[in-house]
């Protein structure tokens, strides 16, 4: 049900756009012509003229609903694929923070943490190749933060084991390190997305 009015809302934006994407050049032709012409007979021949092709332009909007509706149908699945991987890498980060947070480098211990780092790996190349043209142009900026991010994870998930299996550290200090900058990016996102849902609202 939710999703349904956020769909309308989109509509209503798009919408909103389109109609003064066509309304507003009109009304600056016709505030040119009354200033250049004198002669009163030309002014209503050019006014005819601009109110005829407002109506031809208004009348074709089929094509540009349909690329609307295109937009808004890539905003939606986007919208969608993006709130089911964050559910799964929440609960993956959630795994990951409680056997961590519990580390006994016990053998059972390892082969959790290596369960867990495996699905990090997996769910963080869901995102980085996740296909260009199947993000929506108003999500570029925040899917380039989300890419980002998912990289220093995927670093972490990859030298992890490394450093556990040498009981080295310095060099879990630094994976740490790097976490938290994953961790920054991702809240930068989440920032944007929220302002991103206001302009669409």
């Amino acid at each position: 049900m939710e999703k349904k009015k956020w769909y309308k809302k989109w509509w209503v934006w798009a919408i909103a756009a389109l109609i003064i994407f066509i309304i507003i050049p009109g009304g600056d032709d016709e505030n040119e012509q009354a200033t250049d012409k004198t002669d009163r007979e030309k002014i209503v021949e050019k006014e005819e003229e601009q109110n005829k092709e407002l109506t031809e332009k208004e009348e074709p909007p089929a094509e540009k609903d349909s690329i609307t509706k295109a937009e808004s149908q890539k905003i939606y699945a986007y919208s969608t694929d993006m709130a089911d991987h964050s559910k799964r890498f929440a609960e993956c980060m959630n795994d990951f923070s409680r056997t961590f947070s519990a580390a006994d480098y016990s053998d059972e211990w390892i082969m959790n943490t290596a369960v867990i780092l495996v699905e990090m790996d997996n769910l963080t190349n869901e995102i980085i190749n996740y296909p260009q043209e199947k993000v929506p142009a108003v999500f570029f900026g925040v899917h380039n933060l989300h890419v980002q991010a998912m990289k220093k994870y995927k670093y972490v998930a990859n030298e992890l084991p490394a450093a556990i299996d040498n009981f080295d550290a310095n060099r879990i200090n630094e994976l740490t390190v790097v976490l938290d900058e994953a961790n920054g990016l991702m809240n930068q996102a989440t920032l944007k997305i929220q302002e991103i849902n206001k302009t669409l609202s």
